[in-house]
């Protein structure tokens, strides 16, 4: 099933082919970046990209959520970024879109658990996918998906937030709740020049 999920009501034709599934798991993974000074990039590039992250992602949530719900079982494993945890130059709307994932992950993790679902957010630094070409960027290290993918699973039920590939992981556990907030932003957007090329 190919569905382009930046698009008007993409989500009511997902749920309406999936409607007679017996589905367990979600793995809500569709997303695109783009490179460059906000005021300098497209808007509706900027606006599909919040409909994509997020408007999408909630309806799905709320979707399959409730379907989980029912049969007091079910897992969501929501990909989002390293960038959530800060503000990045050359990436602003980005890393916005997904701070709001990670934010309301944490939350609806929390109000699922009593129904026995799981959901994870996954916040790898840069993955070897498409997202560079579409991002007209170039990624300088890269993670495998595999390890993305593996890691997700593995975590899945157990914690609410990975950090998959060794980028994110240096990056989240060295400066997390160790310096400022303001150090923080500015240690990420130095990671980010040294790490990304347009």
């Amino acid at each position: 099933l190919r569905i382009d999920l930046s698009l008007p009501k993409s989500s009511e034709l997902l749920f309406k082919e999936t409607k007679k599934l017996d589905i367990g798991l979600i793995v809500m993974s569709a997303g695109f970046g783009n490179y460059g000074e906000f005021i300098s990039n497209d808007i509706s590039e900027n606006s599909k990209m919040i409909d994509l992250h997020c408007k999408h992602r909630v309806e799905m949530s709320h979707y399959y959520g409730n379907i989980f719900k029912s049969k007091n079982r079910g897992g969501i494993i929501n990909l989002s970024s390293i960038v959530a945890y800060q503000g990045t130059v050359s990436a602003v709307n980005y890393s916005a879109v997904n701070a709001f994932l990670q934010n309301f992950s944490e939350g609806l993790d929390l109000e699922l658990k009593k129904h026995s679902v799981d959901l994870l957010s996954v916040c790898p630094g840069p993955v070897k996918t498409g997202f560079e070409k579409t991002a007209k960027m170039k990624f300088l290290i890269s993670s495998n998906p595999k390890v993305v993918a593996k890691a997700s699973l593995n975590s899945l039920g157990k914690k609410n937030t990975v950090f998959p590939g060794f980028i994110a992981k240096i990056l989240h556990y060295s400066l997390h709740g160790l310096i400022s907030r303001r150090l923080k932003v500015a240690v990420y957007n130095l990671a980010f020049k040294l790490l990304v090329r347009s």
